[in-house]
């Protein structure tokens, strides 16, 4: 992909008018882009965040200034993936609503990560089951020298970090907290619907031998927005949980494993009230999980071939329980009275999921390198 980088002109006299002369300078845009914590920090408008970090990148448009979703080469925001040291993730944003991957803030914390990648075409064989782009953020370990700790007050939020050795530098430790900037001052000011979240994260990592790691992490979300200060008051919750456990082992200098053992939840829950009566109106609870082990082999056959090899098993639950009153009000969209009738909805379902890849790279000279890939899925929710 070529793009117009920028123009230069130049006047020889400024008494006789030559020509201006305007010469493209193109260069070659990567597919693939990483950033560390520091760079994205200081990316223009993200506001500390790792998706809206990427915004400028070539092909990538932000959707609203509101949230955090991007739009790749003009694909949805549902069409990019975002994987946590391995690990599929529908959503790492607060108040994403239901159906929905972005919100105003991701609830992955700059300090908590080594580097993200950012994918936006050509991507592996290993990513799968998106088709815009991939997002890779990699959790950094905590320091296996001593006990240290920070804190940060931004735009978004105020956080605190401790990090520090396990068994005399044989592993390590993280663990941090952030809250929102108007959770610290709604309760005092007595603000009412007022977007509320707050999010942890901690990692450990232990090596078991020379050749053998195990590690694993935990990421916690929350947010709400309540309406009023009642028992009976309007309110919208969402929550997320994220963790894994990883298990690493190096045969030799050609044979490397890894074995993830992951579980994802996403929860909604709405709530909305008829004052006259002080009954609910509608309700909406819903909860999705995902458990997942992936098991993945990379082999190096000299220096200047290689190859890997994956396979993953993924569990779905689903279940959805909604209960709404009749209504009868105007449509804006329809332009005419509607009427709704009662509903009552409780459902569930699981599905399960299977995916093998293998992918292939070899060197052809010294700056070249050619790769290919093969994947082959199986859903039974969609057959």
């Amino acid at each position: 992909m070529l793009s117009l980088g920028h123009c230069e002109w130049a006047i020889a006299d400024p008494d006789v008018l030559d020509p201006i002369i305007v010469t493209a300078h193109t260069e070659s845009t990567p597919s693939s882009i990483s950033r560390t914590p520091g760079e994205m920090r200081l990316a223009v408008g993200a506001l500390w965040d790792i998706q809206r970090a990427f915004a400028d990148t070539p092909g990538v448009v932000s959707s609203s200034d509101t949230t955090n979703n991007l739009s790749v080469r003009g694909g949805d925001p549902t069409e990019n993936l975002v994987r946590i040291d391995g690990v599929d993730v529908p959503s790492i944003s607060h108040m994403s609503w239901q159906g929905e991957v972005g919100g105003p803030l991701g609830m992955v914390r700059l300090d908590a990560t080594d580097s993200a990648s950012f994918h936006n075409g050509a991507f592996p064989a290993r990513f799968g089951g998106r088709m815009s782009s991939v997002l890779d953020i990699r959790l950094r370990e905590g320091s296996r020298e001593s006990v240290r700790g920070g804190m940060e007050l931004s735009l978004g939020g105020a956080s605190a970090l401790l990090e520090g050795p396990v068994a005399d530098g044989r592993g390590s430790w993280v663990v941090s907290h952030r809250v929102g900037l108007l959770d610290l001052i709604k309760r005092p000011a007595g603000l009412l619907a007022v977007p509320s979240y707050r999010d942890s994260h901690a990692k450990i990592a232990y090596r078991l031998s020379p050749t053998h790691d195990i590690s694993g992490f935990v990421i916690d979300g929350s947010s709400d927005v309540a309406i009023g200060d009642a028992e009976a008051s309007d309110r919208i919750a969402f929550a997320k949980q994220i963790g894994a456990v990883t298990w690493t082992g190096l045969y030799g200098d050609s044979l490397r494993s890894r074995l993830t053992l992951s579980r994802v939840t996403d929860e909604y829950d709405t709530k909305t009230w008829d004052p006259p009566a002080a009954q609910t109106r509608h309700t909406n609870a819903s909860r999705e999980a995902l458990t997942a082990i992936e098991g993945v082999v990379d082999v190096a056959v000299g220096a200047e071939h290689d190859a890997r090899i994956g396979a993953r098993v993924t569990r779905i639950d689903i279940r959805h329980d909604s209960e709404a009153q009749p209504w009868r009000g105007y449509s804006e969209s329809l332009g005419r009275i509607v009427w709704l009738g009662a509903q009552d909805i409780g459902t569930g379902q699981t599905a399960y999921e299977a995916a093998a890849y293998t992918e292939a790279g070899v060197s052809v000279g010294s700056s070249t390198q050619v790769q290919g890939g093969v994947r082959a899925e199986h859903r039974t929710l969609t057959g």
